[in-house]
């Protein structure tokens, strides 16, 4: 497992496609496996803050709207988290 965090995978799963690799060992030095659009492939890594997101039980009724893509994007020790309407910066769990 290599140091370091996969980027975001908001993207739609539209076909079934087989992953490109098992585990970070067979990508090259930069880079993760990751799931990307529903298959997991060598992707370069993201710098990931301690903790992890908070679990969110809401249900969203308005349009998904994202106010970050990366824990890059939040200030401090909040990170980039995966919500019910979308990603937003919050104190991790």
């Amino acid at each position: 497992e290599k140091f370091g965090g996969c980027p975001p995978d908001d993207g739609p799963c539209l076909l079934s496609v087989p992953d490109h690799c098992m585990d970070d060992s067979q990508c090259p030095a930069r880079m993760k496996c990751c799931y990307k659009s529903c298959f997991r492939q060598c992707v370069h890594k993201i710098s990931v803050k301690p903790g992890s997101c908070p679990e969110d039980r809401l249900r969203c009724l308005s349009p998904i709207q994202h106010l970050c893509h990366t824990d890059s994007d939040c200030k401090g020790s909040a990170r980039c988290c995966l919500g019910a309407c979308g990603r937003d910066c919050r104190s991790p769990a």
